[in-house]
């Protein structure tokens, strides 16, 4: 998947195309040891919504302050950070899950 994207925003710089990120509108971070066993967690990961954006496409998924994504797609997400590098690449309307 990521030889995929990186091929198609190669091309895209190549072709003087705008590359185009994911964005779902909001803020996320890691959540702590505390805030996965409050949430019932049965492994560490994920990704705290911090904020979400009016209008944004995780408004309209949904997602509120203090959801934790624990995937976009398939994919487990280990933290907030592999999720913001996720979303960026990720196809336009791929889903998450909470």
């Amino acid at each position: 998947a990521a030889d995929r994207r990186l091929r198609r925003v190669c091309g895209d710089r190549k072709d003087g195309r705008e590359v185009v990120y994911g964005y779902r509108g909001g803020k996320v971070a890691t959540p702590t040891w505390r805030e996965w066993k409050e949430a019932g967690l049965s492994s560490e990961g994920g990704a705290r919504v911090d904020l979400v954006e009016p209008n944004a496409p995780a408004e309209a998924a949904k997602l509120k302050v203090g959801d934790i994504i624990t995937g976009l797609g398939d994919k487990p997400m280990r933290d907030g950070e592999q999720f913001v590098r996720a979303v960026g690449g990720a196809e336009v309307g791929a889903p998450s899950r909470r």
